[in-house]
């Protein structure tokens, strides 16, 4: 367990210049705290000396990474910063300048913030070894320069380091304010419910109202937490204006708990009492966490090192010859990249994030260029069907046909064919948009670091696609020419003749006889009477009411009858060539309610076969005049001829398409994918190569440069931590409870000896015992053989008896940092010996020599 803390942070300083916040996963101790809570004077207080900045409003703007290593080997303190490496400062006003120099360099001289940290080491024979981070003090109004949402900014920034399950969280909170409202446990708490990391800070003891203590705070029995709260006393501002130094004001606070009648008999105030409660759970803690981060950096490692893979050159500089060598070598691998990307990836080059651009070519090829044929095929089926009635009218001339004529469907299907070469030159296009993606995107991936050789080989490879793209455009061409070079009726696909003349015939028959299908019905008024009317391809009849059980009449559907429309509005007159329609009657008119009720009945009437004959009633070679417009689609002969070209056209368009769908993709993979891989393989390296300007190309890019420079610096420094850990022995943590007896403070304080807390716990060669504080506790104390014992206490959650927690405790002499237990003193319940030998020793470790007392184990 010893020595945890220094290996912390020499990762600390090695990890500081890694990309990804990895340092940050380190076991260490942030303060968190409002600006009026003290965190200042409680880390001077630690230090024992002055050397952060002060001042009003929000003074600390950067995080401070406060590093204290004790070394028995220099007799006076001194202070070491990362960023003035080899740099000693003896003198704690230089460290103070320094601090608020480095601030103002990142961030300005202004109230602004930064989140990267100050790393500061402080060395001495008296610390004792400690990792802390001292954040920006909370804040509610921005003041000077800083920006309106300041708050939010700090909030961010101090979540960023406390939300890691790594950090342990000193909430400093001031004792005469309401500690529900205490900002640091309300920020502690939102990382932290439970309160397992974090540790209570209780501030300005001495500055509450009388008649009030802290006492039911410092007992952990108003907001539990895991490992309770310790209670200091600060400076007053007239303590630091009257230039009132630590040391004095230690000695004033350990009278200020020995004097006090609320606090003399507890074990959780003073300083020393933290520094020590700090030292022992931030190592029990590092003990607990570093297994995990072991393995975050050697993940770290692996991925530094596939980044510096793609960047670093497989010849080394110092070879004269590296250039030309190097500038083949890439455009080698350039071409080997760009041809994976194009037919397809290995299994060690596989792809799992993104889709390669020779899947979306094959996308391109089977989904785009389907769907754009099948919508191409066909115009609109009416408008497709009055060209093959044109074509077959235009074709007969003055002479009726009988059957439908050949040249009709060659007509109309090389028409159609024709239509298809604009989603073939849409293919060859596309691809060849995607295939200059993908240049772009190897050309990245093997040549970043040589913006001049990415540009020549851009300029290269681009006019080399345009050219086999250009050539691939006159393939596709040449398919559609084949196409309409010969047309296959005899294809085994191909329906024919007799197969189209039938389909049409029965589609025909279909549409004008489908029998007793109602093709338009509703009230219509005849007579001045409302009847319900029905219309099916074969009868007009009407009945008294929409039940259509009582029929009135029914008129048959011959070629006979006409209908036109009437002088009246909202009226249409149905009349019959042949004689009379109703009784007597050859005509019946007939009125609807609106004049959108006209129309339908109009249509109706027309897909029966009732067709206008308005004109044709009246005509007379005087007003007889020839019309425009000759196609008749409601000729039936016409339609049995349409329909059949329509059934032929369709089923040899089918043909091509499909044929299409297969040729087209083979002849661009052939003429535009083959041949430009085969250049970059072949061609393009023999140019290259031959270039009189291979040196200039080489010039490497200033940003990859120092991209690959932070690269190397990253993994050196992981490396190094992961070594450091790896001769770092990393005991296994079990958390239980154990039981420890100690003597009261105010017994140590009449004796003038101050016990101090052990920063050992049991331990045995395969595990380290862990004891969590508990959230509660009773206390009850009876004097046995001279002796004080408290009772056990008795955990919230899990109603199992935990001990009460080691007292921390301190007196006043020089150094304040003291022994544990006096030998008056029963400090720990019946163990083996050795056990206690191995206790013995760890904490004399950690005091200094001229402190040293007599010790006294209870066995």
């Amino acid at each position: 367990m010893e020595g945890l803390i220094p290996v912390v942070n020499e990762l600390q300083d090695a990890l500081a210049s890694v990309d990804g916040g990895l340092a940050l996963d380190l076991p260490q101790i942030a303060v968190v705290g409002s600006q009026s809570a003290g965190k200042s004077s409680v880390l001077e207080n630690i230090v024992g000396r002055d050397f952060l900045p002060r001042g009003s409003g929000i003074v600390t703007r950067r995080p401070l990474l406060l590093q204290l290593v004790r070394n028995t080997d220099t007799v006076e303190e001194y202070g070491e910063f990362l960023h003035r490496r080899g740099e000693i400062f003896a003198d704690f006003e230089e460290i103070r300048k320094e601090i608020q120099a480095e601030t103002d360099r990142s961030v300005g001289s202004g109230k602004n913030v930064s989140a990267q940290p100050i790393h500061l080491r402080l060395i001495g024979p008296k610390y004792m070894d400690l990792t802390l981070v001292d954040l920006p003090g909370l804040t509610k109004v921005p003041v000077g320069d800083q920006p309106a949402d300041i708050e939010l900014q700090v909030r961010n920034m101090i979540l960023t380091y406390i939300e890691r399950p790594t950090c342990l969280i000193l909430a400093v909170c001031p004792a005469n304010a309401d500690l529900a409202t205490s900002d640091a446990l309300q920020l502690a708490q939102r990382v932290d419910a439970d309160g397992l990391r974090t540790i209570g800070v209780l501030t300005k003891i001495d500055l509450m109202d009388g008649g009030t203590n802290a006492r039911d705070i410092l007992e952990n029995r108003l907001i539990p937490l895991t490992y309770g709260y310790v209670g200091i006393v600060n400076r007053s501002q007239r303590d630091i204006d009257g230039k009132k130094n630590v040391q004095s004001a230690l000695e004033a606070e350990l009278n200020f708990f020995r004097n006090h009648d609320s606090y003399k008999d507890l074990d959780r105030v003073g300083t020393p009492c933290l520094i020590a409660r700090l030292n022992e759970q931030l190592t029990l803690h590092i003990a607990e966490v570093l297994p995990d981060f072991k393995v975050k950096v050697q993940r770290q490692i692996q991925n530094l090192e596939r980044q510096l893979n793609k960047m670093v050159l497989d010849y080394p500089h110092d070879d004269p010859q590296w250039k030309p060598k190097a500038l083949i070598v890439l455009t080698i691998k350039f071409s080997q990249l760009y041809k994976i990307e194009m037919i397809g990836m290995t299994d060690a080059g596989l792809n799992l994030s993104r889709y390669s651009y020779g899947a979306k070519i094959m996308n391109i090829f089977h989904r785009n260029f389907k769907s754009l044929l099948a919508a191409t095929e066909f115009t609109h089926e009416d408008k497709m069907k009055r060209e093959i009635g044109i074509t077959i009218t235009n074709i007969w001339g003055v002479r009726p046909g009988l059957f439908p004529p050949d040249k009709a469907f060659d007509r109309v299907i090389r028409s159609q064919i024709k239509k298809l070469e604009q989603p073939m030159l849409w293919v060859v296009d596309a691809v060849s948009q995607e295939m200059l993606k993908a240049l772009q995107y190897t050309i990245d991936q093997a040549a970043s670091q040589f913006p001049l050789l990415a540009q020549e080989l851009r300029s290269r490879c681009d006019g080399a696609i345009s050219k086999y793209a250009h050539i691939a455009t006159d393939r596709v061409k040449e398919l559609l020419e084949y196409e309409l070079a010969y047309i296959n009726t005899k294809h085994e696909d191909f329906v024919g003749f007799s197969y189209a003349e039938q389909k049409g015939y029965s589609r025909v028959l279909k549409r004008r006889h489908p029998g007793m299908e109602v093709t338009q019905k509703g009230w219509l008024i005849m007579n001045k009477k409302r009847f319900w009317f029905v219309l099916t391809p074969n009868a007009l009849c009407w009945y008294a009411d929409e039940t259509e059980n009582e029929r009135q009449y029914m008129v048959p559907i011959d070629d006979s009858l006409l209908f036109r429309e009437a002088k009246s509005s909202n009226r249409f007159i149905i009349a019959s060539q042949s004689g009379n329609i109703h009784f007597d009657k050859s005509e019946i008119e007939l009125q609807t309610t609106t004049l959108e009720e006209l129309d339908r009945w109009k249509r109706s009437l027309l897909q029966v076969g009732i067709f206008t004959g308005g004109e044709r009633l009246n005509l007379n070679v005087e007003n007889m005049t020839i019309s425009e417009e000759i196609f008749d689609e409601h000729d039936p002969w016409l339609e049995r001829q349409i329909e059949s070209i329509w059934i032929l056209t369709d089923s040899y368009m089918r043909i091509v398409c499909r044929t299409l769908v297969d040729v087209v993709p083979k002849c661009v993979v052939r003429t535009l994918i083959k041949d430009t891989i085969e250049y970059f393989e072949k061609t393009l390296i023999a140019e290259i190569s031959r270039l009189p300007n291979c040196d200039d190309l080489m010039e490497e890019n200033k940003s990859e440069c120092e991209k690959r420079d932070r690269l190397r610096t990253s993994l050196e420094a992981c490396q190094k931590a992961l070594e450091k850990l790896s001769r770092t022995p990393l005991p296994k943590v079990i958390r239980k409870p154990r039981t420890v007896e100690h003597r009261p403070l105010h017994e140590s304080l009449s004796s003038g000896q101050i016990s101090k807390p052990s920063t050992a716990v049991a331990e045995s060669s395969a595990a380290v015992s862990l004891r969590p504080p508990p959230r509660s506790r009773t206390r009850s104390a009876s004097r046995t053989s001279g002796s004080e014992k408290h009772s056990d206490v008795v955990d919230r959650k899990s109603s199992s008896p935990i001990p009460p927690t080691d007292p921390p405790q301190s007196n006043g002499n020089s150094n304040l940092f003291v022994r544990l237990f006096p030998k008056s003193a029963s400090p720990f319940s019946p163990r083996s010996l050795n056990s206690q030998r191995s206790i013995r020793k760890s904490v004399e470790k950690s005091i200094t020599s001229e402190n040293r007392t007599q010790w006294h184990v209870n066995d």
